[in-house]
């Protein structure tokens, strides 16, 4: 029944679309982010770690944006927690789940992939291995601060310009409308 409403819908339709844009644009650009961070914070930067670090988490952000969408995720969160939607801790709570996934999965595999080659440089036993829960802890947190500031400063920018480009006029759809109703 609801899409069948979004199909006669103009006005959802264009949220859908405004929905897909938001996930693409923003999964694609924190994992760029957190990508280049990690590696970066590892000490050992190489081109070819970056590059596959970043394929991968932009393929996990995709998949995490279009299974598990931030949208619907964060006004289920914000209706039974009966706070605002813009509210801030909606926003902290929001990104963690994220932030959690992409970064065990990125700092797992740069780790197997240190791991790995050091085994083909045939790099000394006595030399000492990275520990996947040695750095797991350190590395949610920091890249759990550096998402949530690039998130808190691109999805409002982000949102104008998907607004801008499908011709939605903001806090004109049936959701936002529901808000302003008193009670």
């Amino acid at each position: 029944m609801e899409n069948k409403s979004i199909q006669t819908n103009p006005q959802a339709q264009q949220m859908k679309k405004v929905g897909f844009f938001m996930n693409i644009a923003m999964g694609i650009t924190v994992s760029v982010i957190l990508s280049t961070h990690g590696v970066l914070a590892s000490g050992h930067f190489a081109i070819p770690m970056l590059i596959i670090s970043m394929v991968i988490s932009c393929i996990l952000a995709l998949c995490i944006g279009f299974f598990l969408p931030v949208k619907p995720v964060k006004d289920t969160l914000t209706k039974n927690m009966k706070m605002p939607t813009k509210f801030l801790v909606a926003n902290i709570i929001t990104n963690i789940f994220y932030v959690l996934i992409i970064t065990t999965v990125n700092t797992s595999l740069m780790i197997m992939m240190a791991r790995h080659n050091m085994d083909i440089n045939n790099v000394p036993a006595s030399v000492p291995r990275p520990s996947i829960l040695a750095t797991l802890p350190r590395s949610w947190i920091s890249s759990y601060i550096v998402s949530y500031v690039v998130t808190l400063i691109l999805e409002p920018i982000y949102l104008k310009m998907a607004f801008k480009k499908y011709g939605v006029k903001p806090g004109s759809g049936p959701a936002m409308n529901e808000e302003k109703k008193p009670e």
